[in-house]
């Protein structure tokens, strides 16, 4: 009977991450190619100049924000999955831990882009005018940072049906707010 037991917790495991990995990269086909065709879109509306101007900040705002997640979606996933069932409530005291310090950063990272976005494009970028483009995007900064932690709170959870719908809603928000702007 103990063998009988190992070889189904086995079986559920293998297939908790066979579905987990289809889920995530469902999302992640959804999210990164509507990013693609978006860009696509913007890059022949723009030109390659300024194109080349908005992929910096853009890029620059996305390395920015990945610094101020310090790890927390990793970080809480992890934790989430190892606590969620054997203690709930410390799983509840790290998730609520892991979102005080992924808030905490993704409003300094907002700070730090507001105070000193001209420093940055002068002398980083050597494109002052690129200052505007920084301060419009300290929105999408700060909801980057926090999405991190989100994504790691749902697949400690195992919601991987929620990180693809995430994922969808995202890239159909991702070519709306791109095109709109």
């Amino acid at each position: 009977a103990p063998s009988m037991q190992n070889n189904s917790t086995g079986q559920n495991t293998k297939r908790r991450i066979l579905l987990g990995s289809v889920w995530s990269l469902m999302a992640a086909v959804s999210n990164q190619s509507s990013t693609f065709v978006a860009n696509v879109a913007v890059a022949q509306f723009l030109g390659k100049e300024i194109f080349g101007q908005y992929a910096l900040v853009q890029s620059s705002l996305i390395s920015i924000a990945t610094v101020a997640q310090l790890a927390m979606g990793i970080t809480t996933s992890k934790y989430v999955a190892e606590f969620r069932h054997k203690s709930p409530e410390r799983a509840n005291r790290i998730l609520g831990l892991c979102f005080s310090i992924t808030m905490g950063m993704a409003v300094l990272g907002s700070l730090a882009i507001l105070l000193f976005s001209g420093p940055l494009a002068s002398s980083l970028m050597n494109a002052p005018a690129l200052s505007t483009g920084l301060l419009l995007g300290v929105a999408y900064l700060f909801f980057c940072t926090l999405n991190g932690f989100q994504m790691g709170a749902l697949s400690g959870f195992e919601s991987y049906v929620r990180l693809a719908k995430a994922g969808v809603v995202g890239g159909i928000a991702t070519v709306l707010a791109i095109g709109l702007g």
